[in-house]
């Protein structure tokens, strides 16, 4: 199609070559980061989202059988 990009084409916007090249690259290593710091602590994280008050309606009858183990 004409109006796709294909790797190696140079990007003659500013605003998508910004977007393409900082943007992107910046958002990849944010979520990287935030993944490999909080995977290791899931079942902590999982325990202190029960306690909010909106979970709290969700789980008056019955709380998840893995509930408060790690907390």
């Amino acid at each position: 199609m004409p109006d796709e990009n294909f790797y190696g084409d140079p990007i003659k916007d500013a605003e998508k070559k910004f977007t393409v090249e900082v943007h992107n690259y910046v958002m990849d290593t944010v979520i990287e980061s935030m993944t490999s710091r909080f995977s290791n602590n899931s079942e902590l994280l999982t325990d202190l989202a029960l306690l909010s008050p909106i979970q709290f309606l969700a789980y008056k009858k019955k709380l998840p059988h893995q509930a408060f183990k790690t907390l």
